[in-house]
């Protein structure tokens, strides 16, 4: 199909002229559009059919990724410190669990909690991103889930 056709410059320009749309590039206003570029960034339009909202399968792979990192790496981290404070508590055994334990699992919990909170703040971003970057977004967040757990799991091995 052709691009460049003057018809569907004229198209976007009909269309625009009863509908008040935003730039997808800058959210500038584009009602009564004279010409096929963004006045505002100069960003190059054209009029085309996309769906209305993006399927949720990639957004919601990455989102559930993130979260196993987190509830893993917390689980064991609540697990580990409720158990020394049942011991302390219940029979005055001190029990020695060092940083070295505790620090990668409370760190990988911080870094998938962040990066949940940054997922959600960016939720337009990514679910409006083309499929190959939600598929790229997506496999990141289960790299960054499963290399917070094995990291967690590694140095918990190495400190006995």
């Amino acid at each position: 199909m052709d691009e460049d056709n003057p018809a569907h410059e004229t198209m976007l320009r009909a269309f625009l002229a009863d509908h008040d749309e935003p730039c997808p590039t800058c959210g500038y206003s584009l009602m009564g559009l004279t010409e096929a570029v963004c006045p505002e960034c100069g960003k190059a339009l054209r009029l085309r059919v996309v769906e209305e909202e993006p399927s949720l399968g990639l957004y919601l792979t990455g989102l559930i990724g993130l979260s196993i990192g987190l509830g893993f790496n917390g689980l064991i981290l609540m697990f580990i410190v409720g158990s020394i404070l049942w011991y302390r508590l219940r029979d005055g055994i001190s029990v020695s669990f060092g940083v070295v334990t505790l620090l990668p699992l409370a760190i990988g919990a911080a870094v998938c909690g962040s990066a949940i909170v940054l997922w959600l703040k960016c939720r337009k971003r990514v679910r409006s991103a083309s499929i190959w970057n939600r598929r790229l977004l997506a496999a990141v967040c289960w790299l960054v889930a499963l290399s917070t757990s094995i990291a967690s799991i590694v140095v918990e091995s190495l400190s006995y």
